[in-house]
Parts: structure tokens; sequence; C-alpha cells
């Protein structure tokens, strides 16, 4: 469910427009889908979706949009952001469930529609770029959890990646593949676990 706007464009205020975006999708959506049929797909997303927005409203953020396959969300902290992805990816709310997630930091609008700008274009694209069960992240999100929970940074393992591949996004992009620093293994706490 989509705040209503004008909700939503107090809460966008109260960073002045800047805040951390986060874009979830299904990984290989339309196999799921094939391989298990309507009612259970439709199942495991409406879990995927009810896990999406607990975890969104426990860490004070905004679910934006859920078209789709997608979560679209909002943070005012790029720390809550990132252990929202990580939280989502973790554990989807259906075991046959796997996500990727791109978030980005930047300035945003709100209309009646949710938000737009430039930013949520960029994140969206990020989302997309992702492979199964990665978190990638802007320079600009890295920067700003950098800023605000300096501890939190430092447990994730960052993986540098120069990309131009996003679509429609001219230049050359630095993004940052984001893991908890022990997530070599499957079972990883979430990030700025102890």
């Amino acid at each position: 469910m989509r705040p209503r706007n004008s909700q939503l464009e107090n809460w966008i205020r109260m960073k002045e427009g800047a805040v951390t975006l986060v874009f979830t999708d299904v990984v290989r959506s339309t196999v799921l889908l094939y391989g298990t049929g309507s009612i259970i797909y439709m199942r495991a997303i409406r879990s995927y979706r009810r896990r999406a927005k607990q975890l969104v409203e426990s860490l004070h953020g905004q679910v934006i949009d859920t078209s789709g396959d997608a979560v679209f969300a909002a943070f005012h902290s790029a720390a809550e952001a990132f252990r929202f992805a990580q939280s989502i990816i973790e554990d989807p709310g259906d075991e046959q469930v796997r996500l990727r997630a791109g978030i980005h930091h930047g300035l945003v609008h709100a209309n009646a529609d949710g938000l737009f700008g430039k930013a949520v274009h960029f994140g969206a694209r990020l989302a997309e770029s992702c492979a199964d069960s990665e978190i990638w992240a802007s320079d600009a999100a890295k920067h700003e959890l950098e800023g605000e929970s300096p501890e939190l940074a430092r447990e994730i393992d960052w993986r540098r990646c120069d990309q131009d591949a996003l679509e429609g996004i001219p230049g050359v992009h630095t993004i940052w593949r984001a893991r908890a620093a022990d997530s070599a293994r499957a079972d990883g706490p979430p990030l700025g676990s102890e």
C-alpha cells in the first residue's frame, strides 16, 4: 500500500528531499511462475510483500510501490536502508523467492503517483543490474552510509565495479557490491548484527 500523497510529501520534506531508496525484485520470477503455477506464485509474492512491508515499517521507512514482483521503499537513514536490503534478501518471506536489491541516495520529489526524479530511475536501473542475492549500492549510497554509520559501513565487504551499462543513464558510474563481511557463508548475519 502506497502512503497518501500528502503524507509522503511531508515525509520527504523532513529530509529536504534527500532519501535512501531501495529497489528489490524477484530473480527469475518467470521461471518461478511457470515452475510453481499462478496460485503458488502469488502466495509466494504476497508473503514477500508482507515481509518487506513489515521490515520497512520496523526500520521507519516508507513502502512507495509494490508493482509486479518489485518492492520500492525509501528511508531517511542509509543504515536502515542497508539493513532492510540485507534482511529481505536473507529472508524474503517465502523460501522459493530469491531477491536482488539496488540502493541509491539522492533527491526525490513526491506527487500523487509516488516518488519521481533522476534518483528513482538510477536506483531502479541499479537493481536491474544485480545478480541473484546481490546488493548493489551507488557511490552516493555508500558515501551516505559512511557518514551516517561508519561502524556499519566498516562491517560491509565492498567490491567496487565501474559500471556504464545502466540502461538509459549516460556515463560511467561507481557501483559497490555490498555484502556483510562474513556473508561468504549462506547463513551470514544481517548487516550490523552482532
